[in-house]
């Protein structure tokens, strides 16, 4: 019953000319999933440019601690990089402080063989009324990422979207970010036509 995302959505570039962020360019529209039995949905995002459409399949289970989401990306133009930017509010908060039970990290973890992003928040302490149930929270977001990845704080100049908003391309990349606001930015592998499972748990 916590919080442990704050937003998690797709970064569209060319890598020269623009950089969309899916809310903020584009529109959407969300149908219920057939014979997901209320548990599922397909949200289909489109670019106001037109340039692009992502559509995303989500499904959970209560029984389990995970989300799935299968993703098809079309590009109606070439050159088109796909990104996800994750915003984690581990625990149920993200940036520390005297109101809520501290800071969050983030890393790259790539001991499977390929890179997943997590973070984490072992704090159990808050100051936060009524709230005496905290437990350290690990989430992790796999999916067919490239290397191209960071790990940041969110505003900030290790921000991926920062760093894709300033010049289309993430110019450095960062391991980990201890102790902060974090967000993860990563490039997902692929071309102009992209299908594949996310999951994140």
């Amino acid at each position: 019953d916590n919080t442990n995302v704050e937003t998690l959505r797709y970064v569209v570039t060319d890598g020269a000319t623009f950089t969309d962020v899916q809310g903020r360019d584009t529109t959407y529209t969300v149908a219920p999933l057939p014979g997901s039995g209320g548990m599922g949905c397909t949200v289909t995002t489109t670019a106001n440019s037109g340039k692009y459409q992502i559509a995303t399949d989500y499904i959970t289970d209560p029984a389990r601690d995970a989300l799935l989401m299968k993703v098809s990306f079309k590009a109606n133009v070439p050159n088109l990089r796909l990104y996800a930017r994750f915003d984690p509010t581990v625990n149920g908060n993200g940036g520390g402080g005297g109101g809520n039970g501290g800071a969050d990290s983030a890393l790259t973890d790539t001991s499977t063989g390929h890179p997943i992003l997590v973070s984490d928040d072992p704090h159990t302490a808050t100051n936060a009324v009524n709230r005496d149930y905290a437990q350290p929270v690990y989430l992790a977001l796999d999916a067919p990422f490239t290397s191209e990845i960071t790990n940041g704080f969110a505003g900030s100049a290790s921000d991926g979207l920062v760093e894709l908003d300033a010049s289309h391309a993430l110019t450095t990349s960062y391991a980990a970010a201890n102790n902060g606001n974090v967000v993860q930015t990563a490039r997902v592998a692929g071309g102009k036509t992209i299908q594949f499972t996310a999951a994140l748990g």
